[in-house]
């Protein structure tokens, strides 16, 4: 199983990309609309500084995934 510290961890990799919260919000938004709006910005926000859940944390990861992954 894995833990929130590694998901965490992957967080503080991925984020590195964009430039703020705010871009990363915006775009995550875009595929889930559960990080849409104000309140999809403080789940973000949260997640990147260490407060959010293992759940929030990894799915944040898994669509940062889907939005850096190439183009087929």
């Amino acid at each position: 199983m894995l833990t929130v510290e590694y998901w965490r961890e992957r967080l503080t990799e991925k984020a590195a990309q964009f430039s703020s919260i705010r871009e990363m919000s915006d775009k995550i938004g875009l595929l889930d609309l559960e990080f849409a709006g104000v309140k999809g910005y403080f789940k973000v926000q949260n997640a990147c500084a260490g407060r959010a859940s293992l759940k929030v944390t990894a799915k944040v990861v898994r669509l940062i995934d889907q939005l850096l992954m190439p183009e087929a």
